[in-house]
This record gives structure tokens, C-alpha cells and sequence, in this order.
């Protein structure tokens, strides 16, 4: 059944602004504008546009590129004496406001992993080793080929799953495998022995070996580890990093395939790539995205409208704005489950 005007207009504002809906809004409601998918584009660009829209990547990409995590995590000062708050702030603006500007810019979606640009102010660029862009505030800054830049190079999530002293990148690998791949991983067996930090002179590679060594352990590490040892070229608050405790650092890695040993890479710069043009990667963020501006978890009558949107998206650029367009205009979002009386 088709939802009110009213009501609609509210999941829309929630979705788009994280708040109620604004006199146009409700003056689109009340004109019965809302029931054309016409009246919901328009609505939808206009709302993109507005400043409001930072509600969406607050909302929904705090959650995603993990900066609603990153602000509780303690990095240890005396392992990282360079990490300060004026660090942490930049990081988070980066993540959301890249976000924010592929809501608006109309590049694919995939661009995200390759992108000509990033979000960087004095202290963050210093931090990546960039040319600073002489400003406090965080600025659109383009970046030439081979420049630090993209989704997967940014701080916040590397920071974000780290141990307090050190990567992590169990936590890494795992992020990447539910965010970006929407990879299911099984549960860790009862009575699991716990990880264990390296050993002195150790480096985490070969503390993971060892720990996937153990056939209890394998069933999991095996997923999880590959990826996240491939990002071991940044340390626990995303510096970039060419030594572990005083050896050379090994960046080779491996994401899930159609091959027990999955598809190799070699640093970020390689994962990347593949994931620019890996369609999980489009697939998972509609996902994830779908699932928030419904406010619930797929059923299986949404089934048929997401495979819907996965069709449309390609005829509309595959950008995000038009992601967020084809949900809003789905039936999922404009119906209620509930039957007509």
C-alpha cells in the first residue's frame, strides 16, 4: 500500500537530513507532488543540494567509513606522540565530506577508489606527506596519479581498526570484507584461543601465521587476514610506513575470489584498483545504503526491487546521487508492507 504523502515526505527527510521535513517538503506533500517519481526526483536533487544533506553523511557514512569510531578510539600516546585531536577532526572531516561530495559531483560510484581529489587541510596533508594546501579548514584539493587519495588510503577507517599500539589487520581485513565486499564471515568457534600481540621483534605477519597455523583458528583468519596484511604499509593511525620493527614491510595480500588462494594484490594502490571496477563494491554500498533509508533489515519482498535498482543504476551513471534517486523512487520505499484495507 502506498505510504501517506505526509509520511513520506518525513522517511524521506530522515533518509536525506537525518531531520523532519521542510515547508517545501511538506507543501510537495500536501500538493500530492510526492506520488509521481518525477515529484520525488526533483525533491531528492533539490534536498542533495541544500546543506541539510549533511545529515546523510553524519548519518549514514559516520557508520560506513568509520568516524563514528574513530572518535572513541585511543590511540596510545606514547607509541604515536604525533596524534592529536586537531589529527582526529581532520580525519573524520575528510571521510564525510569525500562522502558528501560524490552525493553531488556525478562520478561513478567506483571512483571513490581511484578519485583525482581528497579533502585534506595543513594538518592532515602533513600527516600523508602531501603538499599542504595552506588552509586549517578542510578544502577539496586535487591530487595528481600516485598522490595518497581514495577511500581505502583514507586515515579514518585505518585508524579506526587498530589496536591502541599497532595495526590490527584482523580488524582491517574484516572492514573491508563487510563494508566494502559485504563478505559473510562465520562465527569464531566457542572456547577460540585468544590473538596474542607479536612477540617482541615480531612482525604481525608472522604472528598471524603462526596463529592460522592452528586449524581452529584457519576457518576465519584465512578470510580475514589476507586483506587487511595488505595495508600494512600504514601504521596504527594511518601514517605511511616502509619498516616494522626495524624490517622491511611485506604488502602482499589477497581479497576473496573464485580461488581457495582469492585474487592477489600488492598495497593499497593495487587493492584499489581491483575494487574500482569489483561490482561487489557497488553492490555492497546499495546494500548498506538501501538498508539505512529504510530504517530496517531486507526482507524478501525487496528482493525484486533491488535487483531492480542494481539494473537501473548503470543507465544512470552509477553515481550516488543516482543510487540514492532509484531508492527513493523504489516501491520499497515509497510502500508500506501492510495491506490495503
Amino acid at each position: 500500500a502506498p505510504l501517506d504523502d505526509h509520511v513520506l515526505a518525513s522517511r524521506l527527510s530522515y533518509f536525506l537530513w537525518s531531520s523532519m521535513p521542510d515547508d517545501e517538503l511538506f507543501a510537495a506533500a500536501a500538493d500530492g507532488s510526492l506520488r509521481s517519481e518525477d515529484g520525488l526526483r526533483e525533491q531528492v536533487a533539490r534536498m542533495l543540494a541544500d546543506v541539510k544533506a549533511t545529515g546523510l553523511r553524519r548519518g549514514f557514512a559516520s557508520q560506513w567509513l568509520g568516524t563514528r569510531a574513530l572518535a572513541l578510539h585511543t590511540p596510545d600516546p606514547v607509541t604515536f606522540p604525533g596524534f592529536d585531536e586537531p589529527l582526529r577532526a581532520a580525519m573524520i572531516a575528510e571521510a564525510e565530506l569525500f562522502f558528501g561530495d560524490f552525493m553531488v559531483n556525478g562520478k561513478p560510484i567506483g571512483d571513490m577508489m581511484t578519485p583525482d581529489f581528497a579533502y585534506l587541510n595543513d594538518r592532515l596533508a602533513q600527516h600523508y606527506h602531501l603538499p599542504l594546501p595552506g588552509t586549517a579548514t578542510p578544502t577539496r584539493t586535487p591530487l595528481a596519479d600516485g598522490s595518497r587519495r581514495g577511500l581505502l588510503m583514507q586515515a579514518a577507517w585505518l585508524t579506526a581498526n587498530s589496536a591502541s599500539n599497532r595495526t590490527s589487520p584482523v580488524a582491517r581485513g574484516r572492514w573491508i570484507l563487510e563494508q566494502i565486499l559485504c563478505t559473510p564471515i562465520p562465527p569464531p568457534p566457542p572456547d577460540i584461543p585468544p590473538l596474542m600481540p607479536p612477540a617482541e621483534g615480531q612482525t604481525q605477519r608472522e604472528m598471524l601465521a603462526q596463529h592460522r597455523a592452528n586449524p581452529v583458528c584457519a576457518g576465519c583468519h584465512d578470510l580475514l587476514d589476507p586483506a587487511g596484511l595488505g595495508l600494512e604499509g600504514y601504521d596504527g593511525v594511518g601514517a605511511e610506513r616502509d619498516l616494522e620493527n626495524g624490517r622491511p614491510v611485506d604488502v602482499s595480500g589477497a581479497l576473496p575470489g573464485s580461488t581457495p588462494e582469492g585474487t592477489p594484490f600488492s598495497g593499497s594502490g593495487e587493492l584499489a584498483a581491483l575494487l574500482e571496477d569489483d561490482p561487489r563494491f557497488v553492490e555492497c554500498l546499495t546494500n548498506k545504503l538501501f538498508t539505512y533509508a529504510l530504517g530496517r533489515q531486507k526482507k524478501l519482498p525487496d528482493v525484486p526491487h533491488r535487483k531492480a535498482i542494481d539494473a537501473a543504476l548503470p543507465e544512470v551513471g552509477g553515481t550516488l546521487d543516482g543510487l540514492i534517486e532509484l531508492i527513493v523512487t523504489s516501491p520499497a520505499f515509497r510502500m508500506t508492507s501492510e495491506k490495503a484495507q
